[in-house]
């Protein structure tokens, strides 16, 4: 981390050497984005049943489905706070953003009773494990003028970082009969994997600064941060007993931090302070 900085250091310090650096500024920017994670499976060596989808199924001698998405459904809420450094007569932007959101998980697994032809005891989780982050972006304004619509396009790094240290199960009772020589189901849970991970990110994407009468409303931006390691996992296990011992069966669910962003923020300028307008 120690590195990171002094390398945030060196490039605001490079930057602000402008020969324009009298109409240089600076900005703090809230903001509120949505994100549609996506997630792995591990290991990859199961048998997969859907090969060509976006979800991997993996089944689980001699009784259940195990299912896990790839692209969890939901979206997950995330906010943050960037300083920002203007340069280039403001068509030229970095952004040093702290943020926070989750790595989520998608999960769900069908049991078959030995007394019945249909899958039954469905059950369903959806799980999220925070991730705080924090990234350096550098914008370009796509557009010479400033209208109604002014796009830019945007480039980063940073890394997440992932600092739960729980290991706490989240149990699901079944007790269903697998088959009449005493084999049960007892239940399934999730259990999350201590954890205190950093991995590095890579982020790209566009935004559009909204104008009316040349005053600077807000900003809509759309973006994809790709991580790179694991930034988090979990497991989703079964527990059995098969011929009267404890038979435990998972598979694991890992996180880069990865996701669709749409981000909506705003800037507001902090130096120079705007001189108020006689009217």
């Amino acid at each position: 981390m120690q590195k990171f900085g002094v390398l945030i250091g060196f490039v605001v310090l490079f930057f602000s050497i402008d020969k324009s650096a009298a109409q240089n500024k600076f900005y703090i920017t809230p903001i509120l984005n949505f994100k549609r994670s996506i997630a792995f499976v591990d290991p990859a060596d199961l048998n997969n049943n859907e090969p060509a989808g976006l979800g991997n199924q993996y089944f689980y001698q001699p009784y259940s489905v195990a299912y896990s998405t790839n692209f969890v459904k939901h979206l997950t809420f995330g906010y943050g706070l960037s300083l920002g450094y203007s340069f280039r007569n403001d068509t030229r932007f970095l952004h040093l953003t702290y943020s926070k959101d989750a790595a989520d998980f998608g999960a769900h697994s069908t049991f078959r009773p030995y007394n019945s032809d249909m899958h039954v005891g469905f059950g369903s989780t959806y799980y999220g494990i925070g991730l705080k982050r924090i990234n350096l972006d550098y914008s370009m304004q796509l557009s010479k003028e400033k209208g109604f619509l002014t796009p830019w396009f945007h480039a980063g790094l940073g890394c997440n970082i992932n600092t739960n240290t729980w290991t706490a199960t989240f149990p699901f009772a079944f007790n269903t009969p697998l088959n009449p020589n005493g084999d049960i189901l007892l239940l399934t849970y999730i259990q999350p994997f201590e954890e205190r991970r950093i991995n590095g990110l890579l982020k790209i994407g566009l935004s559009n600064d909204f104008y009316v009468k040349n005053k600077y409303l807000f900003s809509l931006n759309a973006y994809y941060i790709q991580g790179f390691g694991i930034a988090s996992r979990i497991e989703f296990v079964h527990e059995y007993i098969l011929n009267s011992q404890v038979v435990k069966s998972g598979v694991g669910l890992i996180s880069r931090g990865s996701g669709f962003y749409l981000e909506f923020s705003r800037r507001f300028q902090i130096y120079p302070l705007k001189k108020k307008e006689k009217h």
